[in-house]
């Protein structure tokens, strides 16, 4: 897990709410199980929209706004120290929340 800044302003294209609906995108994009018409969405606004930095959508399974970042930003983009998930502090309020159990990976180690 890391934080992640951008040195300029990141041109977003936002696909959240009613915005997909909108432009007359198909639901599957934003909506289906499988994640490939979403996936082509996304590479056709990668290959068409070059002014564009990546999008904003929401998630299928929460609702919750997401971003996905296009290659062509990441030299804007610095992050902080790395941090193993399991670490983040904030993190173990929702494994118990949500009933998850994790189990440490058999053979490694933590130095």
């Amino acid at each position: 897990m890391t934080e992640i800044a951008s040195a300029s302003e990141l041109a977003l294209l936002d696909l959240r709410g009613g915005a997909t609906y909108e432009a007359g995108i198909d639901t599957d994009s934003s909506r289906a199980r499988l994640h490939l018409a979403g996936q082509e969405l996304s590479e056709a606004v990668h290959a068409e929209l070059l002014d564009v930095d990546g999008i904003l959508f929401d998630s299928r399974l929460t609702g919750n706004s997401c971003v996905a970042i296009y290659d062509r930003a990441f030299a804007s983009l610095s992050g902080s120290t790395p941090l193993a998930l399991i670490q983040a502090s904030e993190l173990s309020d929702e494994i118990s929340r949500l009933g998850i159990v994790v189990r440490r990976r058999r053979g490694y180690r933590t130095a």
